[in-house]
Parts: C-alpha cells; structure tokens; sequence
C-alpha cells in the first residue's frame, strides 16, 4: 500500500508542478500583453489607427450597396483588427494562432446573423441559421437554385472579418505591407466593380488617402528597421515629422486620381485576351448566381446571361443604353436559350447535348415548319460572350457567318411496368405524357386479358410511333419492364445556338434564320394535337403548386376556347401587373409565380 501512496504522490506533485508552469507562463504573457497594450504596439498607435481607418472604409464600401441586411459589421472589423493586434504580439505558433483567429471570425460570423433570423429564442435562431446555411450548400453542391440572402449576409460579415484580421495580422506580424493593404484593396475594388455610385467614388478617393498614408508609415518602419539592423544611429522621434510631406503627397494622389477619366478605352487585343482569361471567372459567378437569386444587382449590367438555370431573381439595374443592333427585314423576337424544366423556384434546362449543325438533316424542315420563312439577320455590338454562352437569334438557324453548335434536348425515357401494379418505375403512371399513359393503359389490359406473357413484338406494337423499346428486364413470366425512349424529332428542339469559339464585346455575326408567319387565324386552328417531344418536357409542373395560382388560370381561361385564345388571356392579364425593375426576390421556400402574382403583383420580363 505504501509504494501506491508514494506514487500517487509522486503523480500529484507531477501534475501540481506541471499545472504551476503553465499557469505561470499565461500570467507571464498576460501581463506582457497587457503592458503591450498600454505601451502600444511597437509599429505605435498611428499605424495601428490608420490601418483601422483603412479597414473601416473597406467595410464602408461593402455596406454602402445594401444588397442585404449586414448585422454588426462594423464592430466585426473593428475586434478583427484588434484581435489580429494581440495574437500578432502573443509569442505562439503563427499558424496555429492565425487559424485560431479564423474560427473565431467564422463563429461570430454565424452568431451576428441570429439578429436576422427568426425564432423565439436565441437557440431556435441559430438553429434556423444553421439550417438556412445548410440548405444553400446542398443547392450549390446538386445544381439547384436559391433565393435565400442569409447565406450572402454570412459572406460579407465574414468577410468584413477576414479583411481586418488579416490586415492587422500581416501588419503587427510580419510588417509587411502588401499583407497590410492588399486585402482591403480587394474588397473596395470587388465592391466598387459590382456597384459604382457617386458615393462611393467617395469612400474611395478617402481609402485611397489612407492606404497611402499608411503605406509611408509602413516604409518609415522598414527604414527604422533597416538602420537598426545596420547599427546606424537616428532619432525615433522624428520617423513621423515629415507627416506633412506625406500628407500633401497623398493628397496630390487622389486629386490625380480623380481626373482620370472613368470609362477605360477599349484595345481589342487587349480585350480579347481579358475575355478569354476572364471567362472561367464568369463561368463561376453563373454558378453563385444561381444559389444568390435573390440578391438585387446593382451594377448596370448590359446584358442579360441565360445559363443553364433562370431562377427567380431579385432587383435589377440596367444602364438604359442600346446593348444590341440588329438588322432583319421585320421585327423578330430574338431569344437566347429556351428552359424546359419549372420549379418553385425558377427555370431549368434538362438533360441536353451539343451538336454540329451538320448534325441535322434539313429535308425534315418542309414538315415541321408548315408556314415559315427564310430571314437574313445582322447582329452586332453584343457584350462579350464565352464559348458555350448563348446567342441571341430569332428563329432556327440554317447557316451563320461563325462557326456554331445547337444546344439540344436528350430523349426523354421511361421505364414502365407491362403488368399493372409493377414496382420501382423511374415515374408514376399517372404523372406519364399522354401519348405513353395511354400505350401503358393497353398494355396493362392485354396483359390482363392474356393468358400467356405479352412478347416483345406485341409490346413494340402498343407504343407510340415515335417511341421505341430501349431495354427489357425479364422475370420468370416473361417481360416485366421495358425502358421506352422517345424519339429526336428532325429537325430537333434546339434551345440555344453559341459559338463554338469566344467572342469579344463589339463584335457580330449575321445569320440565316427560319421564322414562323403563323397568322392568328393559324394559331386558333392549330388545335391541341401536341407533338410527344412537347408532352415530355414542356406541360409538366412541379408538385403541390398553389391552388390559387390554377384557379386564377382557369378563371382567365373561362371563356377561352382555344389553346391561343388562353395563351392571349393569360398575356393580357399580365400586362395589367405594374412592370418594376427594384423587386425582392421570392422567400426562400415560396414559389415563385405565386409570389409574383399575389404578393410583389409586378416585376420584369427576361
């Protein structure tokens, strides 16, 4: 027993000794840190004030496009800074100190938005936070759309975080200059591309006469530390009397700054190669675009993009300057890209392949176009495009002066039961285009009238002409599913034409186009005998849509006999909603017609 006892309290004295270091070397670097703090830093308080001024204007820049609600983000900044001073000065591992100064921005980040969350209680409010988060990154992971702005006020509050931490950090650091200013120029100059205002010109000529007052201290540190390092003699005090010079010289800095004209001229070299090295750029906000719908724009943007998805968006700004000029013999509806697909939340496009036009045979155009005309158009002045991006034409394409893909759908397909009651179909009978609902309403009756399992060829022949079996799945009675694909019709349902390679801003290009001269008369004669490759993609709607929005569609339509007569019914009504450009984006959750017919009841066309 007396061994145990003895290392027992071998261990105690261990652990009290090892317990009485470590306290002493947080006291000891406490007080350090405190006497630090009354001393100042040794870069001294103008730096350090400077630098929180460069910050602050950072921020300021951020904030003042309001794009969304931004809780405490000015005091971020300032314990960013602040923080960055202290764990700069604190004698530990830098990295582990940096990251530390991270996470703790990342958690007060997400603790800041509580204030615009709902929620009875500050515990139901970050929960709905970290739900609202969570939702966004399984939108932008799956390719879906998002019209929540909680994730893009996160964005920015971290950020006004990051720019001040890293800042503060690089200065009281490492005493590096760049460190110091170059974050902070990069949130003015990303804010001030994306919303450019007489005000904030303003915050910037002021953050331009910080950056350069701060960017001489910084030089006056690096001489005071150079000449210590050399062992040559210099008054401290007088580092900073030449504040006037440096001051002036600021001055003269904005003042030139401010002469310089404000629309860049254009070299088409040099902008051919900005747009091929931007591109891949571009191609990334398209994709936050989709997942920050609705967060208004307010940058005059001249042109519109129609990426794969169309989401319902929030406020747009335009520049109310001519974007294309297009030369044709009438007027033509020009159209980008065509979206088969309606969620709550938007406009898809399916399942679609590029292909050559070579690719289509034209002898098929003679049947699908049965009142039509050949067009020559001109376009030209359109805003650069990416190779892939849509262009803008009226009709279908039969040639065009630059090398051109067609962006088409691929074949819709089904796997169906051949017995009534089968199991694990790719959909649900009753959700099926008609044409198919009705060959599988006749195969289940044979098969149940049958005594013997229904052959491949007796299945072929029940389907629709433009349907073919792709695949069979057996089981002991013989056929038990079979994969049905609808047919490409020729010429095939193109939903965009792009180039194959980039094109600059101001260029053109001319084409030859087939458009409809479908009178009215035509239209109300052209009866409901959709082709299949409509009924698979462009009649279905998602589930549970609002009643409210098919009972005002049926009362528009009441007295409408005619598919056109209820497509002009429906125009009509529209054109009574007030057409407004500054409109919120539909809450997150809500579908986005209803929204707009019986909340906002006004907007803009796309």
């Amino acid at each position: 027993m007396a061994p145990e006892i003895g290392k027992a309290g071998r261990g105690i004295s261990w652990t009290l000794t090892r317990f009485k270091v470590g306290a002493s070397w947080a006291i000891e670097h406490i007080q350090a840190l405190l006497w630090q703090m009354v001393r100042g830093p040794s870069e001294g308080w103008t730096a350090f004030i400077l630098l929180l001024l460069s910050v602050l204007l950072a921020v300021w820049v951020m904030a003042s496009a309001q794009w969304v609600p931004l809780p405490g983000l000015y005091s971020m900044a300032l314990c960013s800074v602040v923080l960055g001073l202290l764990l700069a000065k604190t004698r530990f591992n830098a990295w582990r100190l940096a990251i530390g100064g991270l996470l703790v921005g990342l958690a007060l980040s997400f603790y800041q938005l509580t204030a615009v969350a709902e929620g009875a209680s500050r515990l139901d409010r970050l929960a709905e936070v970290a739900t609202r988060l969570f939702a966004w990154w399984e939108a932008l992971v799956s390719g879906g759309t998002s019209t929540d702005i909680l994730p893009f006020s996160f964005f920015l509050v971290f950020t006004s975080w990051l720019v001040g931490f890293v800042c503060s950090w690089f200065l009281f650091r490492r005493r590096n200059i760049w460190g110091a200013l170059l974050p902070s120029s990069i949130a003015v100059v990303v804010s001030l591309t994306n919303f450019a205002s007489i005000e904030q010109r303003f915050y910037f000529y002021l953050y331009l006469f910080v950056a350069v007052l701060l960017a001489a201290r910084l030089f006056t540190l690096e001489r005071q530390h150079d000449w210590e390092q050399r062992g040559i003699q210099h008054i401290r005090a007088h580092s900073w009397l030449r504040l006037p010079d440096v001051f002036w010289l600021a001055l003269v800095v904005v003042l030139v700054t401010s002469l310089l004209p404000m629309q860049a001229a254009r070299v088409d070299p040099i902008a051919a190669v900005w747009d091929r090295v931007s591109s891949p750029v571009r191609v990334v906000g398209e994709e936050f675009a989709r997942v920050l719908a609705g967060v208004p724009s307010r940058k005059p943007d001249p042109g519109h993009s129609f990426g794969p998805t169309q989401p319902f968006a929030g406020g747009i700004t335009v520049r109310g300057e001519p974007v294309l000029m297009v030369e044709a013999p009438f007027p033509i509806y020009l159209r980008a890209r065509s979206y088969d697909v309606y969620t709550h939340q938007g406009w898809e496009t399916g399942d679609t392949r590029l292909v050559s036009p070579e690719w289509i045979p034209m002898q098929g155009v003679d049947t699908e176009f049965q009142k039509w005309q050949q067009v020559e158009v001109n376009v030209t002045g359109l805003p650069s495009l990416t190779t892939g991006e849509p262009l803008y034409l009226g009709g279908r394409p039969i040639d065009m002066s630059i090398d051109y893909q067609l962006e088409v759908l691929e074949p819709a397909r089904y796997l169906i039961a051949v017995e009534e009651g089968g199991a694990d179909l790719s959909v649900e009978a009753d959700s099926l285009p008609l044409d198919v609902r009705k060959a599988v309403q006749r195969l289940w009756e044979s098969s149940a009238a049958s005594s013997e399992p229904l052959t491949e060829a007796e299945i072929t022949s029940m389907l629709p002409g433009d349907v073919w079996a792709v695949s069979w799945e057996y089981a002991a009675g013989g056929v038990e599913k079979v994969t049905v694909e609808r047919r490409i019709p020729m010429p095939p349902d193109t939903l965009s034409v792009s180039s194959t390679n980039p094109l600059a801003a101001g260029g053109s290009y001319q084409a030859t186009v087939l458009v409809s001269t479908a009178s009215e008369t035509d239209l109300r004669a052209a009866g409901i005998e959709y082709p299949g490759w409509v009924l698979d993609r462009y009649l279905q709607l998602p589930d549970a849509m609002p009643s409210r929005v098919t009972d005002l569609a049926e009362e528009l339509t009441r007295d409408a006999e005619t598919p056109y007569e209820k497509a002009v019914a429906i125009r009509d009504y529209l054109r009574t909603l007030e057409y407004a450009l500054d409109i919120e984006a539909p809450p997150d959750g809500a579908d986005g017609v209803d929204y707009f017919l019986f909340e906002l009841e006004k907007g803009y066309c796309q």
